[in-house]
């Protein structure tokens, strides 16, 4: 009988060991769990937290550009200066795809911004073009340019009569043109670039980007 007796306590110690390692390897297992999902739960906030600071940078620069459009519009004070365009090497060909488009959207709002006449002698009978009024093409000018400045076009485009437009040519605009038809012409000019802004932001952007 006493050696029965050991044999069954030995078993039941056995049994007991095996028992506390299968409790201990469960409660490892739930500390692990435990730990991997705090681990999930800081790499979301983590996630989270860089996906608010993009957006919000984001948004930052956007209203960065949109007060830098803001500011020049209320100033009337549009750069003449082509290094704050971006220019491509098609700028600098006739009927390139942003003067298409820009006939096809905009000129009839140009047209009647300027009563249909010319913008520097009020003809009517001698034929209308385009002109490219402060960055002429070439210098790479086309009816509107991009700002390198933010995310704005400023409208480059004025009709002139045949002869006013032979006569300006490339030359610089503010020593062709009088200092009050300059700033009616500067006026208007202000208008149509808002008005093209505005027609813009109203696109899909890709069709934005084509533009």
């Amino acid at each position: 009988m006493a050696r029965r007796k050991k044999r069954t306590t030995a078993f039941d110690m056995a049994l007991y060991t095996i028992g506390v390692i299968i409790v201990a390897c469960v409660k490892i297992y739930e500390w692990f769990a435990s730990l991997d999902t705090w681990i999930q739960v800081l790499s979301g906030s983590v996630v989270c937290l860089t996906a608010f600071l993009v957006i919000g940078a984001r948004a930052a620069k956007r209203e960065e550009k949109r007060l830098a459009y803001e500011k020049a519009m209320n100033a009337n004070d549009f750069s003449d200066n082509v290094d704050h365009y971006w220019v491509r090497q098609s700028n600098f060909k006739r009927q390139n795809r942003i003067e298409k488009r820009y006939r096809k959207k905009f000129l009839l709002h140009l047209l009647d911004l300027f009563d249909n006449q010319c913008a520097n002698c009020g003809d009517k009978e001698n034929g209308l073009d385009l002109d490219h009024f402060m960055i002429p093409k070439s210098s790479g000018g086309n009816f509107k340019m991009k700002h390198n400045d933010g995310e704005y076009w400023v409208n480059n485009a004025i009709p002139l009569c045949i002869s006013c437009n032979r006569s300006k040519g490339n030359g610089d605009y503010k020593a062709y043109f009088s200092i009050d038809r300059l700033e009616a012409i500067l006026k208007k000019n202000n208008e149509m670039t808002r008005y093209v802004n505005e027609r813009m932001a109203k696109m899909p952007l890709k069709k934005r980007e084509a533009a």
